[in-house]
Formats: C-alpha cells, sequence, structure tokens
C-alpha cells in the first residue's frame, strides 16, 4: 500500500456556486494555510468546470473554493464537512495515501 503523499484533483463547477461565473477560482484549506493565492484551478475544457491538482500527505484536510478572491463556497461532491466557526461549513478530503 502506498503511504506517501497522494496526488488529489478538486474540481469545481459552474452549477456548485448556483450558475456564477468565476473569472477565478482557488482552492484554500488547511493544506496551504488558506491563502487564496496558494492554489488556482485551472479552466478545463469543459465549460464552467475548473480543476486543481495537488500532491498531499495522508490527513484529514477542510477546505473551500474562494470565487473572484471574495466568494468562498463549499464543495457539494465533498463526503463529509465541517463548521467554519463563521456561520459556514468547510468541505473535508480525507487522504489515505493512495492515488485519487
Amino acid at each position: 500500500r502506498h503511504s506517501g503523499p497522494a496526488i488529489v484533483y478538486l474540481y469545481f463547477q459552474r452549477s456548485i456556486a448556483r450558475l456564477l461565473t468565476p473569472s477565478s477560482v482557488a482552492v484554500v484549506g488547511n493544506f496551504n494555510n488558506w491563502d487564496p493565492k496558494q492554489t488556482r484551478l485551472v479552466k478545463t475544457n469543459q465549460e464552467g468546470v475548473w480543476r486543481a491538482r495537488l500532491r498531499l500527505p495522508p490527513g484529514v484536510y477542510q477546505y473551500s473554493f474562494v470565487l473572484d478572491n471574495d466568494t468562498w463556497v463549499s464543495d457539494p461532491g465533498a463526503k463529509a464537512r465541517l463548521s467554519d466557526g463563521f456561520g459556514g461549513s468547510n468541505s473535508v478530503i480525507i487522504v489515505d495515501g493512495s492515488e485519487m
């Protein structure tokens, strides 16, 4: 079993944000100090779909998407959520060390 860092893909789809059409999308989380400048998503060939490729060591990570540097949205495709302490929620991803 692989126990080192895993490649993790996170996807933002326009429908996630109730048809918002952002000009930029970032992912923030406890893996990048919640800094929107650290991990920008790139547009894919699919309309309204953005993607980030991360290499994360095994662990439990909280994250959210940031649209246009100011609108924070959780990932409805996430299997788990935790309170963000501000009345919203963060998405949770568990990285077990296997490729995702």
